[in-house]
């Protein structure tokens, strides 16, 4: 069997090797894996303690286990420079069998022989010789019995040129650590006078962690200056989760010019400084609460006069101030209970961070707020704002809001004054609306809405759509019908406006949106699947927070192609804004549903909302119609279906009841109509039919 290049080579350097008077210790190397022993002579092999078998075992995956632990970082930064020309030796302790500690004194040195990287170490046997020298220094030291009388950890550290020298270390600091230690790792590391010394002289910073090597520094340095410095520090081996904390204090004296020895103490100071720490935390949370209000988390009244007083030397800059009062809380605490009234007080709150941030807002009283701040335009100030008091009357009017907003405000408790008087003027709207009925007895209609829905009272009509040209069904739009118990038929406009000022318009969007997806399932199920079916959509219904995951919850209840599926959208319902209208708009097409934008033309802010990405049809309102037969009127018809065309969109007109009509709308290339000429809108079983 042809044997590998360190075969060979050992097989050339053993007897050579072996007449060595110093332990050798062979490795190879390379840049794929670890340095790996590949021969050790019978001197190393007995000042550690281990067989060759052994040696090899314990050393396959790491050196670690042959180098006193706390040297291994020393030993492995020399076998790195173990190829420079000058390398000196190095002294550290091997880790011995027995569990005890060797100081040597080692050389390292690479070569590169026959392509293989090799690094030979030789070991001198210096542990006899710094005993020996330890136990002279402490016989000569006259420090000796005065460290040794001191209750806690001490040490004196002789410095010159930066050299160190330790004179003396006493017993406590030797148990001292030995049980930190212990804490670290688990072990007991028996540490002895000699090591501890030793250790130090190597490095005296060996006690802290690496990113507190800095403050020991400036405590040696600011000792030269004063007459005691003190720092404290975490010990080497402290991790985050087990934090070992060091206190010292040190004092300096001159020597010579050049040397000057440092009195070091050593306290564990681990529990005061958790105790300090856990301090601190409850201070800031105390603080915290004193400007805090503990319900709504926003800044309290203390806060608010205390950034009062600060206003009064430090003018602000195009401020913003409202006053907000929460309608009927008292009412509500009392009637309901005040578990009912926080609730209430925390959806208002949940509105004004929604806009502002909390740094911003301050809660004054149970029902009152002020929101201050500065540095704010006062188009986004007021656009801030009404987008509060939308969303807090869509909840029933939740609450008054005054504002103002400044260009230099130093009184800011005279503008908010100011905003406080608004705000009693929009509560008088408010106390005048309690006044109506409707607005009195809006949980009555609320719950008399869903015992129709109930009870079946609300059903699904459709009203056939169809291509322009051939009259061929193309989809239906679904609209809602009540039924009365004694069989008549409400008509929407008797129903609809009463539950969209109350805001109780979703209910409806939602049960007809169940309806028509039940319907396009059937459909599809029955391969008629190409028909499209519209639903209403209100942007009061758009405007609420969760309307995407309603609607998602629905359809999901479906099996039917999304396509198939068109939201109408009224062009004329100011509840939303642009921007969140075009939002809303992205979110549906996002699930593959189409829309449509209602009513085009009844107002000149439709024509704007033409150009909003995800629309796809648009409709015709019913005025345009009724007048096509007119020059003026014709021409504006052509236009706009021209202009819907260049932009991309289909055109469908509404409200189509003679043939003439339909004829005009053909010649001016519209693409699809509804309306009395085709159908009035009819029961599901009826559009069926004639479907069949």
């Amino acid at each position: 069997m042809k044997q590998s290049v360190s075969e060979q080579f050992l097989a050339q350097a053993k007897p050579l090797i072996s007449k060595l008077q110093n332990g050798m210790l062979v490795l190879q190397h390379s840049d794929r894996r670890n340095p790996q022993i590949i021969y050790a002579n019978d001197i190393f092999l007995e000042l550690v303690g281990y067989s060759l078998a052994e040696l090899l075992e314990i050393t396959k995956d790491s050196l670690s286990s042959i180098v006193f632990l706390p040297d291994f970082s020393k030993f492995c930064l020399s076998l790195e420079r173990s190829g420079e020309e000058s390398e000196a030796g190095i002294t550290y302790r091997l880790a011995t069998k027995n569990g005890a500690s060797c100081w040597v004194l080692a050389h390292h040195k690479k070569a590169i022989i026959n392509g293989e990287s090799y690094i030979f170490i030789t070991f001198t046997n210096i542990q006899d010789l710094m005993g020996t020298q330890l136990e002279l220094e402490a016989n000569n030291n006259q420090w000796q019995d005065i460290v040794n009388s001191v209750p806690i950890g001490f040490a004196i550290f002789s410095i010159e040129n930066g050299s160190v020298s330790t004179l003396s270390v006493n017993q406590p600091l030797i148990d001292f650590s030995n049980e930190l230690g212990m804490r670290i790792d688990g072990n007991f590391h028996g540490w002895t006078r000699e090591q501890l010394m030793l250790t130090f002289n190597q490095n005296l910073f060996c006690f802290c962690v690496e990113e507190d090597v800095p403050l020991v520094q400036a405590l040696l340095e600011e000792s030269i200056l004063q007459e005691v410095s003190q720092c404290r520090f975490r010990l080497n081996g402290s991790t985050e989760d087990n934090p070992i904390w060091i206190f010292s204090k040190c004092h300096s004296r001159p020597l010579t010019a050049t040397r000057r020895n440092y009195y070091v103490t050593f306290q564990d100071v681990t529990n005061e400084v958790a105790q300090e720490k856990e301090l601190q935390k409850s201070h800031s949370l105390l603080l915290s609460l004193s400007y805090h209000d503990s319900l709504t988390g926003v800044k309290n009244r203390h806060s608010y006069e205390s950034f009062i007083n600060h206003c009064k030397s430090n003018r602000q800059s195009n401020v913003g101030i409202a006053f907000a009062d929460i309608n009927g809380l008292k009412t509500i605490n009392d009637s309901l209970g005040h578990i009912y009234g926080d609730r209430m007080i925390l959806d208002f709150v949940a509105l004004l961070i929604h806009e502002f941030t909390t740094e911003h807002i301050y809660r004054i009283s149970g029902d009152e707020f002020v929101i201050i701040e500065p540095e704010i335009s006062k188009a986004d100030f007021f656009h801030k704002i009404e987008r509060i008091q939308a969303l807090a009357n869509e909840r029933g009017s939740l609450a008054s809001i005054g504002y103002i907003w400044k260009e230099k405000v130093s009184d800011i408790r005279r503008r908010t004054d100011q905003a406080e008087q608004l705000m009693y003027v929009e509560k008088q709207k408010y106390y005048e609306a309690q006044k109506n009925a409707t607005s009195k007895h809006r949980p009555k209609l609320l719950n008399q809405l869903l015992s129709d829905m109930e009870n079946g009272n609300f059903v699904m009509y459709l009203q056939p759509k169809s291509m322009i040209a051939n009259s061929t069904i193309v989809g239906a739009e679904a609209l809602v019908r009540k039924i009365e118990d004694d069989g008549r038929i409400v008509a929407p406009y008797e129903f609809i406006p009463q539950l969209e000022q109350l805001r109780l318009i979703p209910k409806i969007d939602y049960f007809i949106l169940e309806e028509a997806c039940r319907l396009l399932e059937r459909l599809d199920k029955q391969n008629r699947s190409k028909l499209k079916i519209s639903v209403n959509m209100s942007r009061v219904t758009l405007a609420e927070n969760d309307y995407i995951e309603q609607i998602e919850a629905i359809c999901s209840r479906y099996c039917f192609p999304h396509e198939h599926l068109e939201f109408e959208i009224t062009e004329s319902n100011k509840t939303m804004d642009t921007n969140r209208l075009e939002e809303a708009i992205q979110k549906l097409r996002s699930f593959g549903f189409g829309v449509s934008l209602d009513d085009v033309g009844t107002e000149y802010s439709s024509f704007p909302m033409l150009t909003l990405v995800g629309i796809d049809t648009v409709k015709l309102d019913r005025s345009f119609i009724i007048q096509v037969n007119q020059p003026k009127a014709r021409k504006l018809v052509k236009h706009i279906v021209d202009m819907c065309h260049d932009l991309g969109l289909s055109v469908i007109a509404e409200g189509v009841e003679t043939d003439e009509h339909r004829a005009l709308l053909q010649t001016l290339d519209c693409d699809m109509y509804q309306g009395y000429l085709l159908s009035k809108p009819i029961p599901v079983e009826d559009f069926l039919e004639r479907l069949s």
